[in-house]
């Protein structure tokens, strides 16, 4: 009888010992992981599951990790939930079709900025505690199933579509209001393109004359659907649609090795300044796609060309010389979805080589004049 009742009392300890491993295996939290939220349903806007890398993606980043010590770069390279991605699955995170052909070096000013001095810094998302900018989406999540199913390179929609919800917040006076529009609209209605890549530029010509409406109406989907598919009678429902009346190119002279005046790099903050976020183009490298993590983005010499990208710029720093940009690769990439980079990445670019960031070598402003 003691015998079996050793045996009992064996197995209830066993058994509790199971349970507590259960209860703090079942609620232990990962702050890092799902914090942020899309606006659109409230589901997770990505999963945070980092893939497995390969050695030789292992191997990249600590040659960059290298590259940044002995090259004097300011920002943190390590591992993230691109980083073990192949190059054919990376391509669905880009998606801006040229982004070297819509301006040249030297381009007119196609419209008239305020020419008083420029504040040292601005972020139109902290605007003395008030944010003007949307939260960060996620192109790769598709927000109908509530899954990151999308395979869909539509950064070009997402940058104007983000651009146009800081307009109306700007000009309307209505900063952190809900207002969420559809992409969609623009990957299945507008013809500037497809989940195969875009023009930032033919996609802000099409919202300042038709616009786009809110993502109910046609929700994120991240593949090609048919525009039919859109909510009954939103072209024709004037008021239903957002818009805004001018699309303004920025130019200034991309080889200009400093942000000074007539320079593409200072008409850029000139525009954020006076206007609000800017779309603009960047070519992005393996170094800052599947490793960057926080700090002032610059190119490293050993980093790879990835693909052609479309971001919006939302603000600038003169003491710290970088811009602010916010990205569509959800919240749980980089810094909360944002980066910083360096104001050098607008002239980054070698005419033996061809390599080159080029950011803003095509920039877009929002008007509504």
């Amino acid at each position: 009888m003691k015998k079996i009742n050793g045996i009992r009392i064996a197995i209830a300890i066993m058994a509790m010992a199971l349970l507590v491993v259960a209860f703090y295996s079942c609620g232990s939290s990962d702050n890092s992981s799902n914090s942020g939220t899309p606006a659109y349903t409230g589901a997770p806007a990505a999963l945070n599951i980092v893939p497995a890398m390969s050695g030789r993606t292992s191997s990249e980043l600590e040659q960059i990790q290298r590259d940044i010590v002995s090259e004097g770069k300011r920002w943190v390279a390590g591992i993230t939930k691109l980083s073990g991605l192949s190059d054919e699955e990376l391509q669905y995170y880009f998606g801006n079709d040229s982004p070297d052909d819509d301006v040249d070096a030297n381009a007119a000013m196609a419209f008239t900025l305020d020419n008083t001095t420029l504040p040292r810094s601005i972020n139109w998302d902290n605007i003395s505690g008030i944010s003007y900018v949307t939260p960060v989406k996620n192109q790769e999540w598709n927000y109908l199933v509530n899954d990151n199913t999308a395979k869909c390179g539509s950064c070009w929609a997402f940058s104007t579509t983000a651009a146009l919800e800081s307009y109306v917040q700007i000009t309307t006076n209505t900063p952190g209001s809900d207002i969420n529009l559809s992409e969609q609209i623009l990957v299945s209605c507008s013809g500037a393109g497809s989940c195969k890549g875009g023009s930032p530029k033919k996609a802000s010509s099409f919202l300042a004359d038709n616009g786009t409406v809110s993502a109910s109406c046609f929700i994120y989907q991240g593949v090609g659907v048919a525009c039919s598919q859109a909510c009954s009678g939103w072209f024709n429902n004037s008021s239903a649609r957002y818009l805004f009346n001018k699309v303004n190119i920025i130019g200034g002279d991309t080889t200009a090795t400093n942000c000074d005046k007539n320079s593409r790099c200072h008409e850029i903050k000139r525009a954020i300044a006076n206007n609000g976020p800017v779309v603009v183009s960047m070519r992005c490298y393996s170094d800052f796609t599947k490793h960057y993590k926080s700090g002032i983005y610059s190119r490293v010499k050993s980093a790879k060309k990835e693909g052609g990208h479309a971001v919006l710029v939302v603000g600038y720093s003169d003491d710290g010389q970088y811009f602010i940009v916010k990205n569509s690769w959800g919240p749980n990439w980089g810094e909360n979805g944002y980066f910083q980079i360096a104001y050098d990445m607008v002239w980054d670019y070698d005419a033996t080589t061809k390599a080159g960031v080029r950011f803003g070598k095509t920039a877009i402003s929002y008007s509504n004049k």
